[in-house]
């Protein structure tokens, strides 16, 4: 394998652990107006590294309404009950097998190659790589 390779498994790797997290986190997202001291406002959702779900988080800052003394705290919230049981597929995760599937679809490709010339070696992991990101996609939801 060389550089070029080493890029390509990366490059596609990456794109491939995205993109099957993002087709297995998909929710409502739900919009906040308060409280008014919410500051590092972090929507509820999954986890990128370990595809857990979580709730709404956010720091309570009373700074911004003038000097009270008080100091800022961490609020966590509740996982939302339309989340419980649910998982998302990790990253890391996701750019594994996707990486595997890409270094597959390389010696697929150059076995195939040394017989035939004119095989495309990209055709194959892009059609590779839509197959599984859709099965991932009608992931059924709980």
């Amino acid at each position: 394998m060389n550089l070029r390779h080493l890029i390509v498994v990366l490059a596609l790797g990456v794109a491939f652990g995205l993109a099957a997290f993002l087709a297995t986190s998909d929710h409502r997202v739900r919009a906040y107006l308060g409280p008014a001291c919410a500051t590092a406002d972090t929507p509820e959702g999954f986890d990128l590294w370990t595809g857990l779900p979580h709730g709404r988080s956010y720091t309570c800052d009373y700074s911004s309404f003038g000097p009270t003394g008080e100091a800022p705290h961490f609020v966590q919230g509740d996982v939302p009950p339309d989340l419980l049981g649910r998982r998302a597929l990790p990253f890391p995760l996701g750019f594994l097998l996707g990486a595997a599937l890409v270094v597959g679809g390389l010696a697929i490709g150059r076995r195939l190659a040394l017989r035939r010339r004119w095989l495309p070696t990209v055709g194959l992991l892009a059609v590779g790589l839509a197959v599984v990101t859709a099965a991932a996609a009608q992931q059924p939801r709980i």
